[in-house]
């Protein structure tokens, strides 16, 4: 069954003051916390999956981490080269 109320509140959400509310939150969060904040949530988020998950990464997922990454520095250093 469709939630049609839901579905039109959906449709009428304002996207852009709901970016704009999104990117104050996240402005004035980082002015409260500082600077090691996103370290410490790193290291909060990456605690969490490994009580989940003790053997995580595995290799393939190391590794395919780090083809990930190698494939972004190519294309950061490609875009770098191209003239505006």
């Amino acid at each position: 069954m469709v939630d049609r109320e839901g579905a039109r509140s959906f449709v009428a959400t304002d996207w852009t003051a709901l970016a704009a509310d999104k990117e104050r939150y996240w402005a004035e969060w980082k002015r409260r916390e500082g600077p090691g904040a996103g370290v410490r949530m790193a290291a909060a988020l990456r605690a969490q999956i490994k009580r989940a998950r003790p053997d995580w990464p595995s290799e393939r997922e190391r590794r395919e981490d780090l083809e990930t990454h190698l494939r972004v520095l190519e294309v950061v250093a490609r875009a770098g080269r191209c003239s505006r």
